[in-house]
């Protein structure tokens, strides 16, 4: 459980990644009825669709509270996600018998730490995922992170419409982002991530959309691979006073990657 615990711990993980193949759940082809969207339309949409920039210019960190749940074990036990622009990020994950579990990124270095093999620190692939992860405001800078993006068609999830949008990083990164063609807002995320044990896919689900100070935040982050989770968030505050040195690594002992 230790492995499978650090790797689903990325938020949005973690995350922005493709369907995984074989999974109910996913998107699945229908017909297209009419000329499809630019994926900057798509994009611009869904900026609105949590707040739009002024709004988001008002924030500059927020702190989120709630349950984390294994679903197919049975575990349960608190998160807590930490952020601060322009790129820190903390989250924390306490599970009855198995202990804390942190990752963070303080906008150079990126760590983790479990109770079993202590603290370490990230490099390649896995630190450049959790540097976009970190992207304070991500949702006004998909267009920046994925440069290469093309909307490939529209699926049907869960019956409603979504477009899917493929996007690319400037290192080579695929990602597959849901947007919902009603209400414009990002439903699912799926693709390949790395850790130490090497790569994996995810496929993540964002639910129960809510305003907070004027934007968008899902409350619902459901994980269906490698490791099916659930985190509900429940307390949300923006603003909050956050010291550098939470996000720092425990260890002192390295150097920037």
């Amino acid at each position: 459980m230790k492995r499978s615990l650090m790797a689903v711990l990325p938020v949005f993980a973690a995350i922005f990644i493709a369907a995984v193949p074989g999974n109910a759940q996913k998107a699945t082809p229908t017909a297209v009825a009419g000329k499809l969207p630019s994926a900057q339309e798509v994009i611009a949409r869904y900026e609105q669709a949590v707040g739009g920039k002024a709004a988001w210019d008002k924030l500059h960190s927020r702190v989120r509270k709630g349950t984390i749940e294994f679903t197919e074990v049975g575990m349960k036990g608190t998160v807590q996600l930490e952020e601060q622009a322009p790129n820190k990020l903390l989250l924390i994950a306490e599970v009855p018998g198995l202990g804390e579990f942190r990752r963070g990124f303080d906008g150079t270095i990126g760590w983790a730490e479990d109770p079993q093999g202590g603290t370490r620190i990230m490099t390649g692939n896995e630190l450049a995922d959790t540097r976009r992860e970190a992207d304070f405001y991500m949702p006004l800078r998909l267009m920046d992170l994925y440069p290469k993006m093309d909307v490939t068609g529209e699926q049907k999830l869960d019956g409603r419409a979504v477009y899917e949008v493929k996007g690319m990083t400037s290192d080579g990164a695929s990602r597959t982002f849901d947007f919902d063609a009603k209400s414009g807002l990002l439903v699912r995320l799926a693709g390949e991530a790395s850790s130490t044990d090497g790569k994996y896919q995810v496929e993540l689900f964002l639910e129960d959309y809510k305003v907070f100070n004027g934007v968008m935040l899902p409350t619902v982050h459901r994980q269906t691979s490698p490791v099916p989770l659930l985190m509900h968030f429940t307390d949300v505050e923006q603003n909050v006073a956050l010291p550098d040195a939470a996000f720092m690594s425990p260890r002192k002992d390295v150097a920037p990657q």
